[in-house]
C-alpha cells in the first residue's frame, strides 16, 4: 500500500487517469463476470426445479392414474402422496394443480373422492392462502379450484371476491357460486353489481359451458332483475342454452326502458321463430322505435300469413321514419304486394329508388 502511495505522489495526472480507467475496466469486468455467473445458477437452478416438478408431477399423475383405473387403493395412494410431501415440501403446491386437473377431467365420476383426498392431505389450505392473497390472480386461482372441488367452506370469501374491480376474478368468483349452487349468493351479486360488462358476460358463458345443465343457475332469477345488465345476460342465457320453455317469458321484458334488452329479446324470437310468439310482437309493435320497430317488422313479415300481416305492414308504410317506412315496404314486396300499389305507396322518389335496387 505504501507503494501505491509513493508512486501516486510521484506520478502526474495523466497517470493518475490512466489508473483510474484501468481500475475501472478491470471492476467492469469482474463485475461482468460476476453477473453472468449468476445468472447461469440462477438458470441452473430454475432447470433443475423444472425437471424435478415435471418428474414428480409425472408420478403423481400417474398414482391418480392408477388409482382411478382400480388398481391402487385409497389408503396405498395416501401414503404416496404423504411420502412425496415428506420428502419435499414443496411438492404440495403441484400435488394440488394435479388434483384439480384431474377433477376438471373427470367432472361428476369420482368427485366426491378427489374432494376428500384434497382435503386429506390439507391442500384446501393452499386454496385458503390463496384467497387471502393480496394478488388478484392468486386469489382467481383460488376461486376455481374451490368452485371446481365444491370447497364450501370457502362460500363467504368467494362471495367477497364479487365485489373486486377485477373483471377476471368477479367471473371467477360468480362461476364458482354458480357451480357450488349458492342462488342466494348469485341474487346478492345482481343487486350489489349494477353494472355487467358484455365482455364479463361472454366470459361467463364460455366458463358455464363447462359446468354440467343441473348446476347452471335458474335464469329466470335474472329475466326479473331489476338491473338491466343482469337482465340482458339471463336473456343471452336462455338463448345460449336453447331453453324454448324460458322464451314466453321474455315477451314483458320487451316493454323495458333498455333499448339493448328490447334486442336482445327480439334476436331471441328470430332465433326461435315462432308463430306463437305474433301476438307478443303486435303488443308491442305500438311502443316499438327506431332499429326495434324495423327487427320488430321484418320478424312479423316472417311469422305471420300473408293476408294478417299486409294490414300489419300497410300502416307503417308511410311512416315518418324514412328506415321504417322502407322496411315496410321491402316486406309488402316480398309478400307479393304488386308493383303498381308499391308506387302509389312510396312518397318520394328516394324510396322508390331505393325499394327498386333491392
Amino acid at each position: 500500500m505504501q507503494s501505491i502511495l509513493d508512486w501516486w505522489n510521484w506520478t502526474d495526472g495523466q497517470d493518475h487517469l490512466y489508473a483510474f480507467l484501468l481500475v475501472m475496466a478491470v471492476l467492469y469486468v469482474l463485475g461482468t463476470v460476476l453477473l453472468l455467473g449468476y445468472i447461469w445458477l440462477l438458470m441452473l437452478r430454475r432447470n433443475r426445479r423444472s425437471a424435478w416438478s415435471a418428474a414428480l408431477r409425472a408420478r403423481l399423475e400417474d398414482d391418480i392414474a392408477t388409482w382411478m383405473a382400480g388398481d391402487l387403493s385409497t389408503w396405498e395412494l395416501s401414503n404416496r402422496l404423504h411420502v412425496e410431501v415428506r420428502t419435499d415440501e414443496r411438492a404440495r403446491p403441484i400435488l394440488a394443480d394435479v388434483i384439480y386437473a384431474t377433477s376438471k377431467l373427470l367432472r361428476e365420476e369420482s368427485q366426491s373422492q378427489l374432494r376428500d383426498l384434497f382435503r386429506q392431505m390439507s391442500l384446501d389450505q393452499i386454496v385458503l392462502q390463496k384467497l387471502k392473497s393480496i394478488k388478484w390472480h392468486e386469489q382467481a386461482y383460488g376461486c376455481r379450484v374451490a368452485g371446481q372441488l365444491q370447497l364450501k367452506e370457502f362460500l363467504s370469501l368467494i362471495r367477497a371476491r364479487t365485489r373486486s374491480w377485477r373483471g377476471v376474478l368477479r367471473v371467477e368468483a360468480i362461476t364458482a357460486l354458480v357451480a357450488m349452487g349458492d342462488q342466494s349468493g348469485l341474487e346478492k351479486i345482481a343487486e350489489d353489481n349494477h353494472h355487467l360488462p358484455d365482455w364479463e358476460q361472454v366470459l361467463l358463458l364460455e366458463r358455464f359451458k363447462i359446468l354440467n345443465s343441473h348446476e347452471l343457475p335458474p335464469y329466470e332469477n335474472w329475466l326479473n332483475s331489476s338491473r338491466p345488465d343482469w337482465v340482458l345476460f339471463g336473456i343471452r342465457l336462455c338463448r345460449h342454452y336453447n331453453r324454448f320453455d324460458k322464451i314466453a317469458d321474455l315477451g314483458p321484458l320487451l316493454r323495458s326502458g333498455d333499448s339493448r334488452v328490447q334486442t336482445a329479446v327480439l334476436g331471441t324470437f328470430e332465433a326461435q321463430g315462432d308463430p306463437e310468439l305474433v301476438p307478443v310482437l303486435l303488443d308491442y309493435l305500438p311502443y316499438a322505435t327506431g332499429g326495434c320497430l324495423i327487427r320488430t317488422l321484418n320478424l312479423l313479415a316472417d311469422l305471420m300469413l300473408r293476408s294478417e300481416a299486409m294490414p300489419v305492414l300497410l300502416d307503417y308504410a308511410d311512416h315518418a321514419d324514412p328506415l321504417v317506412r322502407l322496411t315496410a315496404l321491402e316486406a309488402l314486396r316480398r309478400l307479393g304486394l304488386p308493383a303498381p300499389e308499391l308506387h302509389l305507396l312510396t312518397k318520394s322518389r328516394s324510396d322508390l329508388a331505393l325499394l327498386t335496387a333491392h
